[in-house]
């Protein structure tokens, strides 16, 4: 039979001729688990909407032994069709069949008359592939024991892998799936069992009832051993939580999470969920977080387990958050489909806004909101900021381009212009709008302007156009910022309320800088101005390059533009007693919403990364943030504090900037303690785990020596465990990795073996950072997991991230032939191999390599980990010297708290001895030379560095007695927590990970 090979990497997504439209797929797929193989035979019914000769499906890696074509008179008789050519398109994935036609003119001349219908059949070989995509393996382990399942991952382009189809979501049908299983095992689809054969060798064929008409992509077949737990939601829909054999206890947060998700959209949306039952089903290998195939939910393991009591409070809203991204699809992506993925936001866009109005209305007391602003919002804008960013409707052309778009542009920014234009038009209005949407699209496909028509029949004569302001956020790339500046002057003595005039002006915001005089882009923007005097908002849309607006306020009031941060814009306060009058009212005194806090906070460091503002004015500001108490604005500070920490850790007065971070933060450390308390609130235990991460991060002696005293104890809340995993690992050595690495082995529950695998990145001693880099591409490490690995790895220190460099130099063959084909994997790993570097000679030699090794897979996020590099360079360069200098004011110089060992000490330019926490020992499997040439840029990529055999960084059983812990602890005791060793390893270790 024709051989349909795998589509290359230049394929160009032709789009599929509409003469011939699929009706319903009748499939009968047979797995064979020990042979990672599958047989298939399918019957596809057509309606020939016009005359044609030739018919096109898309199939890739399929051996297609029998291709039948009939076509069925008015009668119902059935006429064989001779098919005259059969051509296989490997670039474009698609298989051509030029049929045999009559030659005499009009439809006789066609062998396909038109307004007909006809009927193709196959019987077709395919092989249960590794590459996370199509119908692929997965591997599980019962009792010691190895197995493997078969499961289906089909966005974007991938059910063509499974069974020849109409492989675009424009080209909806019905599918009526049957599977065998063999003995032992079940299948999982879509649909309810309709009914089941069983036959003499024990295996079972299973018959599903027809699917509503949907897209490919959405199909689902799932067959292995699962166990489950079930509910029933108020509607009445069965949903159950399928798991591997023994962890189904592991799926009851996200089963209570699933039925209440599922009744929330029901009456919120006021559109019945159409299916009979819903199923989440955890895959231990999975490329996305999750595909929301229709009544078949299929979860990586880490997106849908949880245990309370053994999983962080991050961990739990996260899995919580999720269901309800997937729930939402089954609205907004299932019964109403994108007609291409132009269009992918209204999937993406939607469900990581309605995720949050989910979990806020069944969990209000957690704040989704005000962490979707510190999550969704901030990653939206960050990648936005790039000029290698992309539109929210962007056009693609090849599959590789298709995988790319799933980014936080589709989803992030897409959520964020959702949130802006339901605050715009008022929650209730957009909420009819939605369902009129929803209503008038159900079980159809639809562009953007669908949407931008459906809300605005429920405008109501409304002066803006949605459709018109819209436009100017979905079709061009990028966002505004707006320079503030205040024209009317007052004097003290005015009275406490009065009108202050400001003017506006919009530009595009990039992190590699600013040109206020740019007016090449415009948006509509809504703006949202609270005051500190006002008691509601002022709404104003600023349409135009520049425009002035008169605000009641105070002469010495806070003024801010961007209320709740609904607005897809940066602010710029060019007028300094503005920024002055926000930090000491409105962040110092909370006066601002938490909201607001942190956007203020977010926007002056995108600026100093953008070279509008230095960072010692940042720096000033974090002053007012000293007796903040929200864990999301808190958040925010944290994760801008560790990239001033990555940029400008190997300057010579960096210790200075230690000291800095360690007395803003230790006061919250202090407040929150190990330990969760009876008057904690909802999110401290999240602040408490960030603020004494970001603490261990810096090496603090206090909380370093606590980490690793609790984890000996085992002693640790579950928000901590990362934590102090970290620090075990970063500050230990060999026995301490490999005490990890057996952690991460041995871990039945999937949460605790993340937190293993990413403890093991934290190492800096250079011979355990090269044995992670092979276990990286080891068995041992699913693929899904590398990219977390490798992001620690980079993370950790100046010389980890260049030894990942290399890696990834040496073994790119081995990298791109495994992982090219998997959404979402392949793209993260290659950004954390790159993004984490802040010089320009690194960001030279990473274009080179990719001009000679083109990655079409993953070329957008190249150039934005590039232009990110860059940025960082140009910052470091902009403001080093000026930071330095900032830091020796004597009105800035940072006072060490009440404990004596918060300032860290100053580090050391190279490691010395006392930095190990046990006798040095070398790895039992030696590290292999890789294989290069001198010349940095040229790597011979045909020969990678070989994987060892992965066994144990060895160390003699005497030195492991030393600190094994006992049932006094004595042992460790002398060695671990004496006061005068606990701090002299704690700040050799601290000089060493900061050499």
């Amino acid at each position: 039979g024709a051989v349909c090979s795998a589509v290359s990497s230049t394929a160009m997504a032709s789009r599929l001729s509409r003469a011939v439209l699929p009706r319903k797929y009748r499939l009968t797929l047979d797995p064979d688990l020990s042979s990672f193989t599958f047989r298939g035979w399918l019957e596809i019914d057509l309606d020939v909407r016009e005359a044609t000769s030739v018919i096109q499906f898309h199939a890739v890696d399929l051996d297609l032994d029998v291709v039948k074509l009939v076509r069925i008179s008015p009668d119902g008789q059935h006429h064989d069709v001779i098919i005259q050519n059969k051509e296989n398109d490997t670039t474009a994935g698609i298989t051509t069949l030029r049929l045999n036609h009559g030659g005499g003119g009009g439809d006789d001349d066609h062998a396909l008359h038109s307004n007909s219908t006809a009927m193709l059949r196959f019987e077709y070989r395919g092989t249960l592939n590794d590459l996370l995509a199509g119908f692929y393996r997965s591997r599980y382990t019962v009792e010691g024991e190895d197995r493997y399942m078969a499961v289906t991952q089909f966005e974007a382009c991938d059910a063509r892998r499974c069974f020849p189809c109409w492989d675009e979501p424009s080209f909806k049908a019905v599918f009526e799936v049957n599977v065998k299983a063999p003995a032992g095992r079940i299948v999982i689809s879509n649909m309810p069992v309709k009914s089941m054969d069983t036959h003499q060798d024990g295996s079972s064929m299973y018959h599903f009832e027809d699917t509503p008409i949907m897209s490919t992509y959405l199909v689902c077949v799932c067959v292995g051993e699962y166990d489950y737990i079930e509910t029933t939601n108020k509607e009445g829909v069965l949903v159950r939580v399928y798991t591997t054999p023994g962890k189904k206890e592991q799926g009851r947060v996200a089963l209570d999470a699933a039925a209440a998700s599922l009744s929330m959209f029901h009456h919120w949306f006021n559109v019945p969920y159409p299916l009979k039952k819903l199923d989440l089903l955890a895959i231990p290998d999975f490329s996305a977080g999750a595909m929301e195939n229709w009544g078949a939910i299929t979860f990586r393991e880490t997106a849908l387990l949880a245990v309370p009591g053994q999983s962080s409070e991050a961990y739990i809203h996260n899995v919580c958050r999720i269901v309800a991204h997937e729930l939402a699809h089954q609205w907004f992506g299932n019964l109403v489909t994108m007609e291409w993925w132009t269009h992918l936001w209204l999937n993406e866009g939607f469900a990581r806004w309605a995720e949050t109005l989910c979990v806020d209305h069944i969990h209000p007391e957690w704040n989704f909101w005000q962490k979707y602003v510190g999550n969704a919002y901030t990653q939206a804008l960050n990648l936005d900021s790039l000029k290698s960013s992309h539109a929210i409707e962007v056009a693609v052309k090849s599959e590789k381009e298709i995988n790319q778009i799933f980014d936080a542009i589709s989803y992030a920014k897409g959520a964020s212009v959702i949130r802006m234009l339901a605050a715009f038009l008022g929650i209730e209005t957009f909420q009819k709008g939605l369902h009129y949407y929803l209503t008038t699209h159900q079980f159809q496909n639809t562009v953007t302007e669908d949407l931008w028509a459906s809300l605005r029949t429920m405008q109501m004569g409304a002066s803006v156009d949605v459709e018109t302001m819209m436009t100017s956020w979905t079709k061009q790339v990028g966002y505004p910022v707006i320079r503030v500046e205040e024209i009317t002057q007052h004097q003290q003595n005015v009275p406490s309320t009065t009108a202050r005039t400001f003017r506006l002006t919009q530009t595009r915001f990039l992190r590699t800088g600013v040109n206020f005089d740019d007016h090449s882009q415009r948006w509509m923007i809504p703006l949202t101005i609270s005051s500190q005097t006002s008691a509601h908002p002022t709404k104003v849309l600023m349409s135009e390059d520049s425009m002035t607006v008169t605000i009641e306020a105070g002469p010495n009031d806070w003024v801010y533009f961007n209320s709740r941060q609904t607005g897809v814009y940066r602010v710029y306060y060019a007028t300094p007693r503005l920024v002055t009058a926000i930090g000491a009212a409105g962040v110092a005194n909370k006066q601002l919403l938490a909201e607001d806090r942190l956007g203020f906070e977010f926007d002056l460091f995108a600026l100093v990364l953008a070279g509008v503002i230095p960072t010692t004015q940042l720096l000033d500001i974090y002053q007012y943030y000293r007796d903040e108490d929200d864990q999301f604005v808190w958040g925010s500070v944290i994760s801008h504090l560790q990239a001033l920490t990555h940029v400008f850790s190997e300057e010579d007065w960096y210790a200075s900037f230690d000291s800095f971070a360690c007395d803003l933060l230790m006061p919250v450390a202090k407040r929150l303690g190990w330990e969760s308390r009876s008057d904690d609130r909802p999110n401290d235990a999240t602040l408490r785990a960030q603020a004494i991460s970001f603490l261990g991060g810096l090496s603090h002696p206090d909380i370093t020596a606590e980490g690793i005293r609790r984890y000996h104890a085992d002693a640790l809340a579950p928000d901590l465990r990362a934590t102090a995993y970290g620090i075990v690992v970063a500050c230990g050595q060999k026995q301490q990795y490999n005490a990890m690495l057996d952690k991460y082995e041995s871990a039945e529950f999937v949460e605790e073996k993340k937190r293993a695998l990413s403890a093991l990145g934290r190492t800096t001693d250079p011979e355990l950072v090269q044995h992670a880099l092979h276990l990286a591409l080891s068995p041992k490490v699913r693929s899904q997991d590398i990219s977390a690995l490798i992001d620690s790895l980079a993370s950790s220190s100046p010389a980890s991230r260049r030894a990942v460099w290399q890696w990834a130099k040496d073994n790119w063959s081995t990298i791109d032939s495994r992982l090219s084909s998997s959404l979402f994997v392949f793209g993260s790993l290659v950004t954390a191999c790159i993004t984490h570097f802040t010089d320009s000679a690194t960001a030279d030699d990473i274009e080179q390599f990719f001009t000679t090794h083109p990655c079409p897979a993953a070329d957008r996020n190249i150039a934005q980990a590039l232009e990110r590099v860059r940025a960082a360079a140009a910052w470091r360069s902009r403001d080093s010297q000026a930071v330095r200098s900032w830091y020796k004011k004597p009105s800035v110089t940072v006072q060490a708290s009440t404990s004596a060992t918060i300032a860290p000490a100053p580090r050391a330019v190279e490691p010395t001895p006392s930095a190990k926490v046990a006798t040095s020992v070398p790895i039992t499997t030696p590290t292999p030379t890789p294989t290069t040439s001198t010349t940095p840029a040229k790597v011979v990529t045909s020969t990678p560095t070989p994987a060892p055999s992965y066994a144990r960084a060895s160390t003699p059983a005497a030195a492991v007695a030393t600190t094994k812990t006992t049932s006094d602890d004595s042992s460790y005791s002398n060695i671990m927590i004496g006061a005068g060793v606990v701090l002299a390893i704690a700040l050799a270790v601290y000089a060493w990970r900061r050499s």
